[in-house]
C-alpha cells in the first residue's frame, strides 16, 4: 500500500467490504436471537387471556431464561467465528474450543493444591444443575405427585414438599458438578460462604423456613381472620388483627379492620400465639361478656332475661345454643357470664354485634327495674387512735363499663 504507483483502491475496497459485512452481522444475529426468544416464549408460556401470559409448567420461567442465555452465547460464538472468517483470521473451531480450557481463576484449596477454574468446568457445573432440575421435575411429576394424590394431601403441602425436593436436588447437583469438574476443594469454601451469608441474613432465612412451616401446617390461610399476639405485652393494641391477604416467602400481608395493610414477617406468626377465627369453617363464639347484678335481684329471673335477649338477637345462632351461667359471687352481687355463637361469615362484624347485645342487655335490665351492680370499695379510715371501715359505692355508669 505504500507504493504510489499501485494505488489504494483495491485495499480500501477490501477493507470497506469486510467492515460492512462485519457490521451487518450484528442486526442479522440480533434478528435471529429475537426469533429464538419468540420461539422459546411460545414453548414455555401461553396466553391465558388477551393480555395475560402464564407458564405452561412450574419452572417455565427458569427454562425460558436458560434458553435465552444459551441462544445468546451460541450467537456470540457464531458471530466471532464468522467475523474471523470474513477477515481471514487464523481462527478455527479447535482454537475456539481451546478457550474452554483457559484458566479464569486459580484458587488454592485447603491442601495447598492449586485449582483451575475454566469455562469448561463452569459449563460442567451448569450442566449438572440443569440435570438436577430435570431430575427434580421428573421425580415430582411422575413419582411424588402420584404418591400424594391418593392420600388427598392438601395442595399447599404438595407444593411445599415438591419445592423442597427441587431445592435439595439442585443443591446436590451443584456439589456433584464441582466434584466432577475437579473443584471439590471449592465445596468447603462454598459451604462456608453459604453459612456466612445465612448467618448475615438469618432473619430472612428464618422467615423463609417459616414460610414452609406455614404451608405445611396451614395454621393460617389466605382469607382467614387472625390476631397475632405479643406474649410480652398485655395490651391488645400491640397485637395485629385482620384478614390474611397474601402469604409470601418473606412475610404475611394482613388487612386490618381500619383498611390499613400490615406486612408481618413469617417468623413472628410462627413463633407467637395466633388467634384464628377462620381455622374451622362453621361457627365461633364472640368474647365472653360478664355482667354483675345486685344481690337483691332474682338470679333465676336474670338468667332467663339474658337468655331471652340472646335468643331474640338475629345474629346469635340457635344451635349451638347461647350460654348464660352464674359465674361467681362477688362483693357487689351475682356475676353472670354470657356466651353467644355466630356464623363464620360474621367474623369481622362480631364486635358490632357484641356492642348491640350489650346495649340490649342494659335496656332489658332497666326495663325490669334491675340495675347493674356498682363496684364496691372498702376504705379504712383512721382518726387519731380510732379507725373504722367505710363502704364506698362508685357510680353505676363506671360499674357498668367495668363489668362489661
Amino acid at each position: 500500500m505504500s507504493n504510489p504507483y499501485v494505488g489504494y483502491g483495491r485495499q480500501v475496497f477490501y477493507i470497506i467490504v469486510r467492515i460492512v459485512l462485519t457490521v451487518s452481522l450484528l442486526p442479522l444475529f440480533s434478528w435471529l436471537h429475537g426469533k429464538m426468544k419468540r420461539a422459546a416464549l411460545d414453548l414455555f408460556f401461553y396466553y391465558a387471556d388477551r393480555d395475560v401470559i402464564k407458564e405452561r409448567f412450574a419452572t417455565g420461567r427458569f427454562w425460558y431464561g436458560v434458553a435465552v442465555i444459551a441462544s445468546l452465547l451460541l450467537f456470540v460464538i457464531s458471530g466471532i467465528y464468522v467475523a474471523a472468517r470474513i477477515w481471514a483470521a487464523p481462527l478455527s473451531i479447535r482454537d475456539m474450543l481451546s478457550w474452554l480450557h483457559y484458566p479464569l481463576y486459580c484458587p488454592i484449596d485447603e491442601n495447598g493444591r492449586e485449582l483451575s477454574v475454566t469455562l469448561l468446568s463452569l459449563l460442567q457445573v451448569i450442566w449438572y444443575v440443569i440435570g438436577g432440575f430435570v431430575v427434580a421435575y421428573a421425580f415430582n411429576n411422575f413419582i411424588l405427585s402420584r404418591v400424594l394424590d391418593p392420600f388427598i394431601v392438601d395442595a399447599g403441602v404438595q407444593n411445599t414438599v415438591m419445592t423442597l425436593v427441587r431445592y435439595c436436588a439442585v443443591t446436590i447437583a451443584v456439589f456433584m458438578g464441582l466434584t466432577s469438574a475437579g473443584l471439590e476443594g471449592l465445596t468447603t469454601k462454598l459451604a462456608l460462604l453459604l453459612a456466612g451469608v445465612g448467618f448475615a441474613v438469618k432473619d430472612l432465612v428464618r422467615d423463609f423456613f417459616s414460610y414452609f412451616i406455614l404451608l405445611v401446617q396451614r395454621p393460617v390461610k389466605v382469607g382467614d381472620f387472625i390476631r397475632v399476639l405479643d406474649p410480652l405485652s398485655r395490651d391488645e393494641d400491640v397485637s395485629l388483627m385482620g384478614f390474611v391477604r397474601a402469604i409470601t416467602p418473606r412475610s404475611i400481608v394482613i388487612r386490618k379492620r381500619n383498611s390499613t395493610t400490615v406486612v408481618v414477617p413469617n417468623s413472628r406468626v410462627v413463633m407467637n400465639p395466633v388467634m384464628n377465627w377462620s381455622y374451622t369453617r362453621g361457627f365461633f363464639a364472640f368474647d365472653d361478656m360478664r355482667i354483675t347484678v345486685p344481690y337483691s335481684a332474682d338470679p333465676v329471673f336474670v338468667r332467663q332475661l339474658f337468655l331471652s335477649v340472646l335468643d331474640k338477637n338475629p345474629n346469635v345462632l340457635k344451635n349451638p345454643a347461647p350460654i348464660v351461667r352464674l359465674d361467681e359471687f362477688v362483693d357487689n352481687g351475682y356475676r353472670f357470664m354470657l356466651r353467644g355463637f355466630l356464623t363464620s361469615h360474621k367474623i369481622s362484624e362480631q364486635w358490632d354485634i357484641a356492642s348491640d347485645i350489650r346495649l340490649q342487655l342494659v335496656k332489658a335490665l332497666y326495663d325490669t327495674g334491675i340495675e347493674v351492680a356498682s363496684p364496691v370499695r372498702t376504705v379504712r379510715m383512721v382518726s387519731g387512735e380510732q379507725s373504722f371501715l367505710a363502704t364506698v359505692h362508685e357510680e353505676p355508669a363506671d360499674a357498668s363499663h367495668e363489668s362489661m
